[in-house]
């Protein structure tokens, strides 16, 4: 029975969790994973690191970046705009308003207003996902 009751307690105390805790422990990991691709400056411009990859992958990470950053300092904007995109990022204005549509219909951006655009939080592990695949690099 002291067994059962052990077990019960463990179960509880790994699945109901302080949400503070688990969401500092959560942006730690997220924001670890993309140093691997990029680096902020205090005002908020995303400096991509990483090489050769898509026009595509290049926005979700300066979108994502901005979202991160945020979480850690509120003076940074998670709010981006297609010219800040495609002035970080290296890339055509004609390319950012496409890719941020495949970005928005693939649910990992949303526009909020014209020619702005946040993360959607719920997506970032969708996010790291597309960043690991082999065809986005």
């Amino acid at each position: 029975m002291a067994d059962s009751i052990d077990k019960f307690a463990n179960l509880k105390s790994r699945f109901i969790v302080d949400e503070n805790l688990y969401n500092a422990e959560r942006l730690t990991g997220d924001v670890e994973k993309l140093l691997q691709y990029c680096k902020l400056t205090t005002k908020g411009r995303v400096i991509i690191t990483a090489k050769d990859l898509t026009d595509k992958t290049r926005i979700a990470i300066i979108v994502f970046a901005r979202y991160l950053a945020h979480k850690l300092d509120k003076s940074i904007s998670d709010l981006v705009s297609t010219e800040e995109m495609a002035a970080l990022g290296g890339i055509q204005k004609s390319s950012v308003r496409g890719r941020t549509t495949d970005l928005v219909d693939g649910g990992l951006i949303v526009r909020v207003e014209q020619g702005q655009f946040r993360a959607v939080a719920t997506s970032i592990d969708d996010f790291f996902e597309m960043l690991s695949s082999p065809k986005v690099i």
